[in-house]
């Protein structure tokens, strides 16, 4: 993986979700604002707009899941803590057969 270009895109896809929200939500306002003006909404109108909470957690759980995989796909390796995580393990093993533990 070419993790800076993928970091780029993460944040370019994070601008957009921003933007995205920001014109969601004055849809959902300009869609209330013609539910309360106007007695004249069609059925298929108003089966969306009490869709609207639905649609929204939908939404939001697709982002979160799409930001949580980037963000492993991104997570970057410690060299070091590795190393030292291998040698605790190397003490602890070296330790177990002194004492003969199983």
């Amino acid at each position: 993986f070419d993790h800076q270009k993928i970091v780029y895109r993460y944040k370019k896809m994070k601008r957009w979700m921003e933007v995205a929200s920001k014109l969601g939500g004055l849809l959902v306002g300009w869609l209330i604002v013609m539910v309360i003006t106007s007695g004249m909404v069609s059925e298929g109108t108003k089966f969306h707009i009490q869709m609207l909470p639905i649609y929204g957690v939908l939404l939001w759980g697709i982002y979160s899941a799409v930001v949580i995989i980037i963000g492993v796909l991104t997570f970057n390796d410690c060299e070091a803590a590795h190393k030292k995580l291998l040698r605790e393990i190397s003490t602890a093993q070296k330790y177990m057969k002194q004492h003969n533990i199983h």
